[in-house]
């Protein structure tokens, strides 16, 4: 058994890193925009080469923490859609509630919403959207889940559900909501964002068609995270969470991922060819099944954990906008070398 020393253990690790490097410099690339999650990635290069379709998370991800889109962004959104990529938002948000400028762009023609449960074509306006998917639970379930969920957690949460790109949620939880540790910014903009009625559960039951999601907001963090172990193990639903005051239930089957299959047969292209930015919970099903997934650099650790790769930049930082360009660049075949900061787990002789 021969053991190393310190030293020789850092000349094994530079020797390693300048392998990798020399491996990934050979393919006549410029990319700074991504940190590979790994020692080595043969073919990430070819894989962004035949990417068709770049699906965008927007809060934490495409959006700045002010939930703002940045005049880079929109360029690079521009430039991205004219080389023929196309480009999808993924979001937990219902259709009405997607930022109105990104839809004026006209470079975004569908976006999957309510954490997959609708596929929506916006290529017009989100002010009329047209639906050309949906699922989830059934009006009469969705409403004994939100009985349910009351009766159980009390005024420790507020229910609110989705219904053909609206929400609802019951006056009693919009005036509650307003007691939560939220930010006042979040709270003007679920009051402004919901439709008020006086009993959820029996306006559910009133739908004819598939509630796409319910979502709980939850008086602390520290309760947050207590019901949500409570309800992996009492209920048999897609749990997750796109921020960190919030619980989204989702029918079986349910994520952002089977949406964008659904999508991508429907334009005749492969889910094969799809590149995937998200930064929460509720993107790690469809970042460790794209050929590319990319966490943000602001993502939590797990979530970072699960992807190809990672931006070298945060959504403050306009970290999607520079993978768009450096895209964009690769599809026009535009010479250089290939940089990128290599972020492996641990280094291997």
């Amino acid at each position: 058994m021969r053991l190393m020393t310190g030293g020789c253990r850092e000349v094994v690790a530079r020797r390693n890193r300048k392998r990798a490097c020399q491996v990934i410099e050979s393919a006549g690339e410029t990319l700074r925009s991504l940190q590979v999650n790994g020692l080595r990635d043969d073919s990430l290069l070819s894989d962004l080469r035949a990417v068709e379709m770049v699906a965008i998370d927007l809060d934490g991800t495409l959006l700045t923490s002010d939930k703002c889109i940045t005049r880079r962004t929109e360029n690079a959104i521009k430039a991205a859609a004219a080389a023929g990529i196309e480009i999808v938002p993924a979001t937990g948000r219902v259709v009405s509630v997607l930022p109105s400028r990104l839809v004026d762009l006209h470079r975004i023609r569908y976006a999957v919403c309510s954490a997959g449960a609708s596929v929506e074509e916006v290529e017009f306006s989100s002010d009329c959207p047209r639906t050309l998917h949906e699922v989830g639970f059934d009006p009469m379930r969705a409403a004994e889940l939100v009985e349910f969920l009351e009766h159980r957690c009390g005024d420790w949460i507020a229910a609110d559900a989705g219904y053909r790109g609206e929400l609802y949620m019951s006056r009693a939880a919009l005036a509650r909501v307003r007691e939560f540790q939220l930010p006042c910014e979040r709270i003007d903009f679920i009051a402004r964002s919901r439709r008020p009625v006086d009993d959820l559960a029996r306006t559910l039951r009133g739908f004819d068609g598939p509630v796409g999601r319910i979502n709980l907001f939850v008086r602390t963090e520290r309760a947050r995270h207590a019901i949500m172990t409570w309800l992996n193990r009492e209920l048999k639903v897609e749990l997750a969470n796109s921020l960190s005051d919030n619980i989204e239930l989702n029918a079986p089957g349910t994520s952002k991922w089977n949406g964008l299959v659904w999508l991508t047969k429907m334009l005749g292209r492969s889910s094969e060819h799809v590149l995937v930015l998200g930064d929460g919970e509720n993107d790690m099903d469809m970042l460790r099944r794209a050929s590319v997934g990319v966490a943000m650099a602001n993502a939590p650790r797990e979530v970072r954990a699960c992807a190809r790769a990672t931006t070298a930049q945060t959504n403050d930082d306009e970290g999607v906008a520079r993978v768009l360009e450096e895209l964009v660049r690769i599809r026009q075949r535009k010479e250089g070398i290939l940089q990128i900061e290599l972020r492996p787990k641990s280094w291997t002789a």
